[in-house]
């Protein structure tokens, strides 16, 4: 235990564990190299969470494949702990990288624990005899994810939440550096969804672990991340700081539909608005002024607070809408009223 902790400071003054260098990921069928992507090159900064989003089919399985040392790069170098990945025995790099899939593994057998149990291979050898120092670690990651109360537990009896708690904890016992995940919160609820999102950023933080996930959580990402990977078909990956690449428009290109576009205000994707007809809204609100614009955009108004000379809206509180016409005024007194009535405008 001394070892690592002596290995944790190291990595504390050292800015990037791992890098990419002139990466170029893909596949190769016989003599062909087929490329995903190509020219990629980022560092890997210690202790932080890190979601790497984009559209189904952009490569993020095939980099992480690569990453994990799982799959061999095309062209480029990966060096961790400045080694080069190629270089470093299977054994030797399971202690450094850990990677916890989506797929459902037939471990319904096992008990949490042994489950757990099962990430300190690397360092317990072939014939896995745990020793009281290996329960100590297992012990404090199944705190580490609050499961120390369903240890006992078969695995099949957990729910998908739960499981994915427990292989998270049994890359934590491999006590690697690196641990990287292939959507980790795919099938989950939002509950889980965010329980799993939050417990990740307070590891990587707390553990001073580098943590790489996949996601299509695009919310909880850029609530949690403290960087985000954007890996777009054609167009490469850009990364940097969460709220650097959110403000720098990054968030418009990561798919390639002009249908949607990113909504930087609230952090979300929305339809683009095509309607011809338009309105104008009058509310002091921020809250509700969103609120209002979404339910009028549901009923094809297009919202336009600068022309005077058309049908206005004046919303005041969530039961009070006043509409004005150029032949009528009326007061509403709900959403759903407000609908009904702008709805019959046209």
């Amino acid at each position: 235990m001394e070892r690592n902790n002596k290995r944790d400071k190291q990595l504390k003054q050292t800015s990037h564990i791992y890098s990419a260098k002139n990466l170029t990921i893909g596949y190769q069928e016989g003599s062909k190299d087929f490329i995903v992507h190509e020219n990629i090159s980022i560092d890997f900064p210690s202790g932080q969470l890190i979601s790497l989003l984009g559209p189904n089919g952009a490569g993020k399985s095939t980099l992480l494949r690569t990453l994990s040392g799982a799959q061999l790069p095309l062209a480029g170098q990966l060096t961790i702990e400045g080694k080069n990945l190629q270089d470093i025995s299977a054994k030797k790099r399971s202690k450094i990288i850990s990677v916890v899939l989506t797929d459902h593994t037939q471990i319904g057998g096992l008990t949490l624990y042994e489950l757990v149990a099962l990430g300190r291979q690397p360092h317990t050898g072939f014939f896995g005899r745990l020793s009281k120092h290996d329960d100590a670690i297992i012990q404090q990651a199944l705190q580490d994810v609050g499961m120390t109360a369903l240890q006992n537990r078969y695995v099949a009896q957990l729910s998908d939440g739960e499981r994915q708690k427990g292989m998270i904890a049994k890359a934590l016992v491999q006590e690697s550096p690196l641990i990287l995940l292939d959507e980790p919160t795919a099938f989950l609820d939002i509950v889980s969804r965010i329980e799993i999102i939050s417990l990740l950023h307070q590891l990587a933080h707390k553990k001073n672990r580098t943590i790489l996930l996949s996601t299509h959580d695009i919310e909880q990402a850029l609530i949690l991340s403290d960087q985000l990977w954007l890996l777009r078909p054609n167009k490469g990956l850009v990364c940097g700081t969460t709220e650097d690449v959110l403000l720098n428009g990054e968030m418009d290109t990561l798919f390639d539909n002009q249908k949607i576009l990113f909504d930087t205000n609230h952090g979300t994707y929305y339809p683009r608005i095509t309607h011809q007809k338009e309105i104008a809204l009058r509310c002091e609100n921020n809250i509700l002024a969103h609120w209002t614009i979404n339910a009028l955009n549901r009923c094809g108004y297009c919202v336009n607070v600068k022309e005077q000379s058309l049908p206005l809206i004046i919303a005041q509180d969530k039961q009070h809408f006043i509409l004005k016409t150029a032949q009528r005024e009326c007061t509403l007194n709900s959403f759903e009223a407000l609908v009904n009535e702008v709805n019959i405008l046209h």
